[in-house]
């Protein structure tokens, strides 16, 4: 679960983040929910290295609990499928 909480963190810094950003109209934003990826056109890229960290703790956390969730649910419609 944290390797697929890192890798879809890192693959969130390919996918714009135009949550009411008020900023530079050229700087693009990166990264979801936290964007830890900005481009210039005139700089180049940079990156913030604490909130990439931290964006891969809410992805491993957020997988997590839904792989917790998930497995009494999939426990409960296989018995049920078994009693019909």
């Amino acid at each position: 679960m944290v390797v697929v909480g890192v890798c879809v963190a890192l693959v969130s810094g390919l996918v714009e983040n135009r949550s009411g950003i008020a900023g530079i109209p050229e700087k693009r934003y990166f990264g979801y929910p936290f964007v830890w990826r900005t481009t210039d056109p005139f700089v180049g890229s940079g990156y913030r290295f604490f909130e990439l960290a931290v964006d891969c703790v809410v992805w491993i956390v957020g997988i997590t609990f839904v792989v917790l969730l998930s497995k009494p649910l999939t426990r409960r419609t296989s018995r049920e499928s078994q009693v019909t």
